[in-house]
């Protein structure tokens, strides 16, 4: 399996590559250099130390052996044959005593070593009688190899110092890519919060900016898939509340249809069973089509039938919680362009708010009544019940979604009756009741503009 090294060791390796280059570049030639110079200086202090010796005369103080990585002295006959040696291995003395011109000039050394070997260095001086003195020393003194050593120390050193230098140069350089790399993880792990501050090169800065722009998308379809959700939870919670209640009316209606001994109010109570069934499957439909924001389909509708069914849908949930449940209806048939189920689905909310306050404290009255009003023509939907009313305190709220009197309420009823009678251009308030409850009052516009 191919492993491809990170942009981190790609960069650090091109980096120490060019460190190893650097220090070449410089330790080569210096080296070179310095190798002429101490072979020069090397054979240049053979050379006089053969010259000093040749020239001493009897009884003169020899002088001191001062050639660094000296080997040893000989002298050699007319023939070039070893006379006497001090030091030297007759390796040397073949190698050297052949190279020794047979004619020297007085007072001058010659060198007999050549620059290209590798060997020690010779020089060859003229003594009295056709001989000649022969010194031998190393090519490279031990004071050299201490300097080499040195120079080899200061190119460790100066390769140390790039390869820190480098390190420290890729560490800035790949800095901001580590952010980078850091926020894309924290992206990943859903902290949609982070954001990268504009990097010091401007090469990272569309990356960085691409990353913010992403972090910030994210965060916006978070917060939208979020909004969606919640729409979506409301929604079910509406339409179950708007199904669980009709629901339970029928449950009663058909017990009432199930012990009815006439036929012709059997029929009766089962076509308005069957009514309340369409109802439901029209409200279902407006409530999941509205996509959280209610439409009306409005058409010419009494209201005064309206009532009278609300009523009679909620007859038997009254009597079985021992409420008495009463209306007043207008002399005249009012008619209205209202969205039918949707309005009488808010006239029975109310309704049932009361009814179920009142069978949960053992029984009450519930009175509703219809009427018109003038300057400008309305029709006033009015609920009273005998109930603990709602305090003052609750009343600014009490149609916010969430919100209920009641315990064991879900707080979408009369919530979603505030939505029904805004989308009509209505108003829906409460107040005392003279009953010594709580009064809702519903009104709604008979024209429409």
């Amino acid at each position: 399996m191919n492993r491809r090294f990170s942009a981190r060791a790609r960069l650090a390796g091109f980096a120490a590559l060019l460190c190893v280059v650097a220090v070449l570049g410089v330790a080569l030639p210096l080296s070179v250099e310095l190798n002429s110079q101490q072979a020069q200086s090397q054979r240049q202090a053979v050379v006089v130390l053969a010259q000093t010796i040749a020239q001493l005369q009897v009884g003169d103080t020899p002088p001191e052996l001062t050639v660094d990585g000296l080997i040893g002295l000989g002298v050699l006959g007319e023939r070039r044959e070893l006379i006497h040696q001090r030091g030297l291995t007759d390796a040397l003395v073949e190698t050297y005593a052949r190279r020794c011109p047979p004619r020297l000039v007085p007072g001058r050394a010659v060198v007999v070593s050549t620059s290209g070997e590798s060997g020690p260095v010779a020089a060859c001086a003229p003594l009295t009688g056709g001989k000649a003195l022969l010194v031998v020393a190393e090519r490279e003194g031990s004071s050299a190899q201490v300097r080499r050593r040195r120079l080899l120390v200061m190119v460790i050193a100066f390769g140390c110092m790039a390869a820190g230098l480098s390190a420290d140069v890729v560490r800035r350089a790949l800095s901001p890519l580590q952010e980078v790399t850091d926020a894309a993880r924290q992206l990943t792990q859903g902290e949609l919060g982070v954001r990268l501050a504009p990097p010091g090169d401007a090469e990272f800065l569309p990356l960085a900016d691409a990353i913010n722009q992403l972090a910030a998308t994210l965060a916006t379809r978070q917060d939208e898939i979020s909004a969606r959700l919640e729409l979506t939870r409301q929604l079910a919670a509406i339409v179950a509340h708007e199904v669980r209640n009709p629901l339970q009316s029928l449950t009663m209606l058909t017990d009432v249809i199930a012990h009815e001994p006439e036929l012709a109010e059997r029929l009766k109570l089962l076509d308005m069973s069957l009514r309340e069934v369409a109802l439901i499957e029209v409200v279902v439909q407006r409530l999941v089509g509205s996509g959280g924001e209610l439409r009306l389909v409005r058409g010419q509708a009494s209201l005064t039938e309206l009532l009278e069914r609300c009523v009679a849908m909620l007859g038997p949930r009254a009597r079985e919680g021992k409420v008495t449940l009463k209306a007043e209806l207008p002399p005249e048939r009012l008619v209205a362009s209202v969205d039918a189920a949707l309005l009488r689905r808010a006239v029975e909310n109310l309704l049932l708010n009361a009814l179920q306050i009142l069978s949960e404290a053992g029984g009450g009255v519930v009175q509703v009544a219809l009427s018109r009003a003038e300057a400008p023509a309305r029709a006033i939907f009015v609920v009273d019940d005998s109930g603990p009313g709602v305090p003052l305190v609750d009343r600014a709220r009490i149609f916010q979604l969430g919100v209920t009197n009641r315990r064991g309420g879900t707080g979408l009823g009369l919530a979603l009756t505030k939505q029904v009678i805004d989308a009509h251009g209505g108003t829906l308030g409460v107040e005392d009741s003279p009953l010594r409850g709580a009064r809702f009052i519903l009104s709604i516009p008979l024209e429409v503009d």
